[in-house]
């Protein structure tokens, strides 16, 4: 059963009178189903039909003293009918023969004598205010503060928020196949950073979900709550500093000392008048992970009371039962809900039957010179104040098989020396998905899912992001099969086929609303993504020595350059309803939240559709009359190739041609140690410096990656050419495998930087170590974009070792199989080794560099190998 549906019983049980017999849970759930999910409906139709019952019949002493009649007893043993009036006489049986006295008298005394008594229940326990924080304290894991905010800012704060609520809704969820709301107002909010670094990123790139559905975009934290916000982080880490005793699973800083918390989110509460409540629940851990510590403050409304109530271990249950506990909350009260308050306690806001307004202390900030009226309020505004903990972000958690992401629960049922050892991941679709989820069940655990785990997961999103992931296998499709249609068709079709169909998948990717539609479309944008292999082709068939340099770097200079651009505009233009309200907030926008980037890209595929369909000529010579004609050369100095002796080679025949195979090897290998490079990087960067790393943000990431970017674009179009035109291209090709060895080298050496510059004390970096870290991250950086400049020249040593000019596009594309299809697992296996370094293996947290060093060099044997066939060949010519 959910929290949600407990909270609705525990509500209706709550509204019923003391003095009627609490019904069961099954009578609560089919009152609530009669009412539609009602509590307060429910609550009157039981407590009218216990009014019904509860109508006792008088009985007298012979009902009492008469045993139960059996079906084989003698008639002359059964008692002689009495009236009402008579019953004050025992009863006479009626018999042939006078029985014993001992028989009689044994008789009656079976029928004075007493059932055996059931099993005796733990006493219930009558609920206990808690009225001073001294008692609060002893009874439960929370702490009580008093006037934690200076009155005038609690009134500006209770001001802003009542304003707010205006806007707030009611959150809703499906029970019972009918669609339910709660009894108050809420909304939420988020702070502009995570509170443990600058990054300002976050906010945008999380997506939060909440009874089964994706959030609008939070709310930053209003000046007033930020101001408040301060105030309470102090408070709440005071106490956390007192605590002997921490729990293994609790969050701690970087130090693994001490909890650190900071508040980055809050949801926020609005309880119009008495009736407004929460019923008892605990608060999803989802985002929260184990143990979390929760601030909630109370303004407005001198009392309300907070209720905490026991949920009992079942090893237990036949020992004690649960305790109510009434915390009565004044208005600028803080009550902290520490570490095992969730595992342990339900908590709620009962309706109250009478409230005192809140008259605030303070007025309104005057308007136009006037003093502002202080009027009463009978509002209660709550602000739970959480740390949304790094290692627990939205792309870390696991998606059940309706893809949406499952909800994390403790058992609270089951704990060991008062811990919770056991979390689990459920499904939670059914709350909006019509009542329908799927049985998605499994149990967290927590030394698998680590940090080194989570941050996989992460790297994963980043390069192999789920809907991204399945599009690499089908690129590696895309590519067998393009360089198949190359020969057959011609070079232009697959080209515009390639472009139009990019054009309009990413256009339905912008329109897609489920998840399994945004798969769909990025497949099928993969399937239309095997343009790699098939416009090197046209190039080798156009260009010669005199203008393939500068042809070929200034085609490389477009991929780095779609990196940046690509990022900035799904950065910039993503949920632009939110964003840019006063230009895009319209339904469609708030529907589709990913049209706008998606529509920009799809417009640059169109754009190309055009110009291919325009300007593009065929480059394949397929008919032998046309072979005799001349060639298209697009200004080359010398003809391209002569297509005339035109013979079909099969794969075998093109993988046997001196270099290919090795080109094929080594284009694997390429591919292989670049992408891995890319999520070691990050890994490496991201990890804590205990642990090897560097303890960098994910906003200090992409930076770092976006200024390699831009150097891989400076590469390409101010030294590439001049690279080509003066160096062997076997040689060079050479030189960039083997720098991959070395650059996986080098990172922990920034490692060894940072440890011996950070204080043990503080925790904080000296300005010289953080100096050489940079120049370090520069340096390994430039030489990683020089061993990128690999691709380019790939593609020369296909066009130059090709078996044919007719087999030119089929020998691309075969090499740009191996180069996708190693894309393919590159990212995971690299990811593995990294987590298998980190908690594994016995040779220490840098098994991962000694693993991809030897793989490096391994790799160079291919690019060897090329050289010396190159020299061969160019000896025999």
């Amino acid at each position: 059963m959910s929290d949600d549906t407990e909270t609705l019983i525990a509500l209706v049980a709550s509204l019923l009178p003391r003095s009627t017999e609490t019904p069961t849970q099954d009578a609560i759930l089919d009152a609530l189903v009669q009412a539609n999910g009602d509590a307060f409906a429910a609550a009157h139709n039981l407590q009218a039909s216990a009014s019904k019952t509860n109508k006792r019949k008088s009985v007298g002493l012979e009902s009492w003293l008469k045993p139960q009649p059996k079906s084989k007893r003698k008639a002359a043993e059964r008692p002689v009918t009495t009236t009402p009036a008579a019953s004050s006489r025992p009863p006479v049986f009626a018999s042939k023969a006078p029985a014993s006295t001992s028989e009689e008298s044994t008789k009656f005394m079976a029928v004075l004598r007493q059932a055996p008594s059931p099993k005796k229940n733990p006493l219930r326990l009558p609920p206990l205010t808690l009225a001073n924080p001294e008692m609060i304290a002893r009874h439960t894991p929370c702490t009580l503060h008093l006037s934690v905010l200076p009155p005038e800012l609690a009134c500006r704060l209770f001001y802003t928020m009542t304003d707010a609520s205006q806007a707030w809704k009611k959150n809703k969820w499906w029970l019972f196949d009918r669609v339910v709301e709660s009894p108050h107002l809420t909304s939420f909010f988020a702070r502009s950073t995570n509170g443990l670094d600058d990054d300002e990123t976050w906010q945008e790139a999380a997506q939060y979900w909440y009874n089964g559905r994706m959030t609008d975009p939070p709310a930053k934290f209003p000046p007033e709550m930020e101001e408040a916000c301060k105030i309470v982080e102090n408070i709440v880490n005071e106490e956390i500093a007192k605590r002997d005793r921490l729990f293994k699973l609790e969050w701690m800083d970087s130090k693994g000392s001490k909890p650190s918390w900071r508040a980055n989110v809050a949801a926020s509460n609005c309880y119009r008048g008495g009736k407004e409540s929460v019923g008892f629940h605990s608060d999803q851990l989802t985002y929260l992970g184990p143990y979390p510590t929760i601030a909630s403050l109370s303004l407005g409304k001198f009392i309300r009371n907070f209720s905490l109530r026991e949920v009992i271990p079942l090893d237990q249950k036949d020992v004690r039962s649960a305790q109510t506990f009434n915390i009565p909350l004044p208005h600028n009260s803080l009550i902290i809900m520490h570490a095992s308050c969730q595992e342990r306690f339900k908590h709620s806001i009962p309706p109250q039957a009478a409230i005192d307004l809140f008259r605030p202390t303070h007025p309104r900030a005057s308007i136009d010179g006037k003093d502002a009226v202080l009027e009463p309020s009978n509002c209660r505004i709550n602000i739970t104040f959480r740390f949304y903990r790094p290692d627990f972000r939205p792309a870390t958690i696991p998606r059940c098989r309706c893809g949406i992401p499952a909800i994390l629960r403790p058992d609270m049922k089951n704990r060991n020396d008062e811990e919770t050892d056991r979390y689990w991941w459920t499904c939670y679709a059914g709350a909006q998905n019509e009542g329908k989820g799927c049985d998605f069940w499994k149990v967290m655990d927590m030394k698998g899912e680590g940090e080194c785990l989570r941050m996989f997961s992460t790297i994963n999103n980043i390069f192999l992001g789920f809907p991204f992931g399945r599009v690499i296998p089908i690129m590696v499709f895309s590519e067998s099969v393009n360089f198949m249609l190359l020969d057959r068709f011609g070079r232009r079709p697959v080209v515009m086929v390639g472009v139009g169909g990019l054009a309009v998948t990413t256009l339905l990717f912008g329109l897609s609303t489920t998840f399994n539609a945004a798969i769909l479309t990025r497949a099928l944008a993969g399937l239309f993504s095997g343009n790699v292999s098939v416009i090197p082709t046209i190039l080798c068939e156009v260009m010669d020595e005199s203008n393939q340099a500068f042809a070929f770097s200034f085609f490389g200079l477009w991929w780095p350059v779609g990196v940046i651009i690509g990022p900035l505009l799904g950065g910039l233009f993503s949920k632009p309803a939110s964003r840019y309200p006063q230009y895009f907030d319209r339904e469609f926008f708030r529907t589709f939240p990913y049209f706008l980037p998606c529509f920009l890209v799809s417009s640059l595929a169109a754009l190309g559709f055009v110009i291919t369909l325009i300007f593009l000529k065929e480059t394949l010579n397929a008919n032998p009359k046309e072979a005799q004609g001349s060639p298209v050369h697009y200004g080359s100095l010398a003809n391209a190739p002569s297509a005339s002796v035109a013979r079909k080679h099969t794969t075998k025949e093109i993988l046997q041609a001196p270099v290919i195979g090795e080109l094929c090897a080594s284009g694997f290998a390429l591919s292989f140690m670049s992408t891995a490079f890319d999520v070691l990087f990050v890994l490496f960067c991201f990890s804590p410096i205990q642990s090897g790393g560097l303890a960098f943000s994910a906003s200090v990431i992409g930076f770092a990656l976006s200024a390699a970017g831009w150097i891989a674009a400076l590469l390409q179009a101010f030294f590439m050419p001049t690279i080509l035109r003066r160096f062997n291209h076997a040689s060079v090709y050479h030189f960039c495998m083997r720098l991959w060895p070395y650059l996986f080298l080098a990172l922990p050496i920034l490692n060894v930087i940072a440890r011996a510059g950070t204080s043990t004390e503080t925790g904080l970096s000296s300005s010289l170590a953080v100096t050489l870290t940079w120049v370090g991250i520069a340096l390994i950086l430039c030489l990683a974009r020089v061993a990128f400049l690999a691709y380019t020249v790939n593609v020369l040593l296909v066009k130059r070792f090709a078996p044919s000019s007719s087999a030119l596009g089929a020998t691309l594309g075969l090499v740009q199989f191996f180069i996708c299809l190693a894309r393919a697992f590159s990212p995971t296996f690299a990811s593995v080794t990294f987590v298998f370094s980190a908690e594994k293996s016995p040779l220490g947290r840098y098994t991962w560099v000694a693993i991809m060093t030897l793989l490096g060099w391994a790799s160079s044997y291919f690019s060897r190998t090329i050289v010396r066939e190159s020299l061969k060949l160019s000896m025999i010519h």
